[in-house]
């Protein structure tokens, strides 16, 4: 990727443009370059001295100090032609568009010279000499001159990883290690295994209760085409699986220049020993804060982050964390000012809030107010803003007072949904709505209570739903089979007899394991670990489908046209019962790459994905686990409901 993401809009290319023409006058296109990589280093200097950080964020210097102010913080670093450039735009208070000129000039000088941006990410810093030789082998792969980024990342121990403009090319040790693993994974015992099974045993019959053949398309809608090749994920404007339509304004129908826009976001995300593990949230919300900062609008976020009591701050679920990361995120400054996010100072920062700037508030469930739904504390968070944004999908399923209360107590300002919203909601409906057959359906976890809902509101929708997981032996009970010390949720054993002879009497494809990875112990490790077939015996425990299962879920997915997925097989997070989650994961990349659409449910599903490197071949991995599996259920959102509509 560049090194700033931001969209230039007229007036950065104009100043870009000046600094283009003034380089060029200066010094042809050595000149060019030097202030090119002048800028760079502004943005990189930026990000690691807080001078520059308070420079930035000042927007504006008093002329009697700008000039040395500049050059003291740059200290001889930057051209003359840069630090005059700098000037200009800090005497006409257009600091805040650096970002954009950045990216313009980048632009410009790729077009006049006819060259490609490539990002180089490697363990540790890379020489002059060195980066020299790696441009001048790049230029003869890709027959043009590149503009060199270069990064150090950890992970590339023992190789490089480049960023070609769309194309990831990883050759990192790692990445060879991880392919090796599951290419043995793969070609394993388990996998040959599973495909003589598979031809012994029949793959395309599903349980004994519900023996029934596909049910065709409806009437007047034609069968799917096979097509080859990736499907296109579907973007907005675009009709792929369903369009985008949701009925809801959205952040880009609202003026924004000038006003405080309260955005509820979802920065709900993993942290352990101080570190998001997982920033999937807090990327997924970045194109809404950026428009409406791009377009003049000041971003105020709220959210919550994990399960705090509710009587104050704990520093264990600040948000603090979120507020460092999005800065980077973002490259600019993020602000966080309190340790409460009705007190004072977060009103004060509300406040004195400019023109493409965000605040980040501290964590809403640091007051019991938030998970009650009170107006009163809702009435506090809607003096913040002018406008509201719900963007947050993992939360719409949810009555909490910044969901429901908080666009109720903004009536009369606009409240609408953000792009993560209308892309989360136009994947799924469109999905029940109108799925490209086989329609396939794939639920697992560890309780069938969480997901009955959903499997009774499918069937009669689905070509097809795979069932796996713990929940799968509360089904299997429920026909008599011998289960073991397996989970199974006794008091919603009628609950599963009722869902059977609902498959019975809608001749619908519901699928049961076969086989399973069990064990005598639920641990990682230390137990024994053996594969039975229909019975499991006691003393045994079922904790992954096993190889005969395996190949039959397969083998009907990579017939899918849409794959909906929510609930890993097993317990993927060990690698001896991960196999199932595994093989899933890769069937429905496969479909996907065959021309099939697949969304994945958030959640432990979503973590899954990502741990098998497998989140970026599938066409959506939705954000919110139990939003996601409500919308299954062919439930709607109050918090989504009361915002404005087209």
């Amino acid at each position: 990727m560049p090194l700033t993401e931001s969209q230039p809009d007229a007036l950065s290319s104009i100043y870009a443009r000046s600094l283009y023409d003034l380089a060029e006058q200066a010094g042809g296109r050595e000149s060019v370059e030097g202030a090119l990589g002048d800028l760079h280093d502004v943005m990189e200097f930026s990000r690691a001295d807080a001078r520059f950080s308070e420079f930035l964020a000042s927007r504006v210097l008093p002329v009697d100090r700008r000039a040395a102010s500049l050059r003291a913080i740059f200290n001889g670093r930057l051209s003359d032609l840069v630090v005059r450039f700098l000037q200009v735009l800090n005497e006409k208070g257009r600091l805040s568009h650096l970002p954009s000129i950045v990216a313009s000039l980048d632009r410009m000088v790729q077009e006049k010279f006819g060259r490609v941006e490539v990002d180089l990410y490697t363990a540790v810093p890379v020489e002059p000499r060195e980066l020299a030789g790696i441009k001048s082998l790049l230029q003869k792969a890709l027959g043009r001159e590149p503009i060199v980024h270069s990064y150090t990342e950890e992970s590339m121990l023992g190789g490089v990883k480049l960023q070609v403009g769309d194309r990831l090319i990883d050759g990192s040790l790692l990445t060879q290690l991880r392919r090796m693993r599951d290419k043995l994974t793969r070609d394993g015992a388990a996998a040959l295994r599973a495909r003589g099974d598979r031809v012994m045993a029949g793959i395309d019959q599903p349980v004994a209760s519900a023996e029934i053949t596909p049910k065709p398309a409806p009437r007047g809608v034609p069968a799917p085409a096979r097509t080859t090749g990736p499907a296109e994920p579907m973007a907005a404007g675009t009709e792929r699986g369903g369009d985008r339509h949701t009925g809801k304004k959205t952040v880009a129908a609202v003026e924004v220049g000038g006003q405080r826009v309260l955005i509820r976001v979802d920065f709900n995300v993993p942290v352990e020993a101080g570190v998001i593990t997982d920033d999937r949230r807090i990327r997924e919300a970045v194109p809404t804060i950026r428009s409406v900062i791009e377009r003049g609008g000041r971003a105020i976020l709220i959210s919550h982050l994990g399960r705090p009591e509710g009587t104050g701050f704990e520093a264990a679920y600040s948000l603090k964390i979120c507020a460092d990361h999005l800065s980077q995120l973002l490259g600019r400054p993020v602000a966080f000012p309190s340790k409460d996010c009705t007190d004072a100072d977060a009103a004060a920062a509300v406040a004195a809030a400019r023109d493409g700037e965000v605040v980040l508030l501290e964590n809403l469930r640091f007051h019991k107010a938030e998970k009650k739904g009170e107006p009163q504390f809702a009435a506090k968070l809607a003096a913040y803003g002018d406008a509201y944004v719900n963007d947050a999908f993992g939360t719409c399923h949810r009555a909490d007072a910044s969901m429901v209360a908080l666009p109720k107590a903004m009536a009369g300002r606009p409240r609408v949904i953000g792009f993560l919203i209308e892309k989360e909601i136009a994947y799924l409906s469109a999905a029940l709505r109108d799925p490209r057959r086989p329609f396939v359906v794939v639920l697992g976890g560890a309780k069938v209570s969480d997901k009955m809902g959903a499997i009774e509101h499918l069937l009669p929708k689905a070509d097809a739903v795979l069932v796996g997981g713990a929940m799968a032996y509360t089904f299997l009970a429920a026909l008599g089979k011998g289960v073991g010390n397996s989970r199974v949720e006794a008091d919603r054993m009628a609950d599963a007899k009722r869902t059977l002879d609902l498959a019975a009497r809608l001749k619908a494809k519901l699928y049961l394991p076969k086989d399973h990875v069990c064990s005598t112990i639920f641990a990682e490790s230390g137990g024994q670990i053996a594969v039975y077939a229909e019975q499991i015996p006691d003393g045994f425990m079922g904790l992954d489908i096993g190889p005969v299962t395996q190949a039959q879920y397969a083998a009907v997915l990579e017939k899918a046209g849409t794959i909906v997925w929510n609930g890993p097989m097993g317990v993927f997070e060990w690698p001896a019962f991960r196999v199932g989650t595994q093989q899933v994961a890769r069937a429905a990349a496969e479909a996907t790459q065959r021309g099939g659409v697949s969304i994945v449910g958030g959640g432990d599903s979503a973590a899954a994905v990502d741990a098998f490197g497998l989140a970026g071949q599938l066409s959506h991995v939705s954000t919110g686990g139990g939003a996601s599996l409500e919308m299954l259920e062919g439930k709607t959102f109050e918090s989504v409901e009361l915002l404005d509509n087209e």
